[in-house]
């Protein structure tokens, strides 16, 4: 059970992976472009049922934002950042995923100028750290240091965009 269990992690986590090949800018996206999911046709990438009904997606991040990796002597997340206008997209909002990847599933939409701590960068993503929307004056916890790189577990939600959306504040 245990063996088959272990199976299943990895295949489920190999499949948010990027292929080695993806190099590949992802504009954020827009509902009509979002890639096919397991329960595609009952969810949509808003978390919303065909019925209509919201869904809050609270599930594991596959790639979990990392803090404190600049040292000790560091905050926890080193950077401060908005979003930026999204100036010729088809859509008004970033998409924040699960991992660095324009693969993985989106797991929240932020408005031009939501502010986000950067905490790690992959590439061409931005591993952020941020409140919810409509509730920016949340603290999160990322600005003092920690001992030593770890996950974030705090109150605030986390997730990956693309860098080129935002317009760096502070750090």
């Amino acid at each position: 059970m245990k063996k088959a269990f272990a199976s299943l992690l990895i295949a489920s986590l190999a499949a948010c992976s990027p292929p080695a090949s993806d190099t590949s800018a992802e504009a954020p996206s827009s509902p009509a472009a979002e890639p096919a999911v397991e329960n595609a046709s009952t969810i949509s990438p808003s978390g919303e049922i065909a019925g209509g009904a919201e869904v809050a997606y609270d599930g594991p991040i596959p790639k979990p934002i990392m803090v404190g990796s600049d040292g000790p002597e560091i905050d926890a997340c080193g950077a401060f950042a908005k979003v930026a206008k999204l100036d010729g997209q088809d859509v008004g909002y970033l998409s924040v995923r699960d991992a660095p990847s324009g693969l993985t599933k989106e797991r929240d939409r932020l408005e031009p100028g939501h502010g986000v701590s950067v905490c790690v960068s992959d590439g061409e993503w931005s591993g952020v750290v941020y409140a919810k929307p409509g509730d920016e004056a949340q603290d999160c916890g990322v600005a003092s240091p920690v001992e030593a790189a770890q996950p974030y577990r705090g109150s605030c939600r986390q997730g990956w965009v693309l860098t080129q959306y935002l317009e760096m504040v502070a750090g």
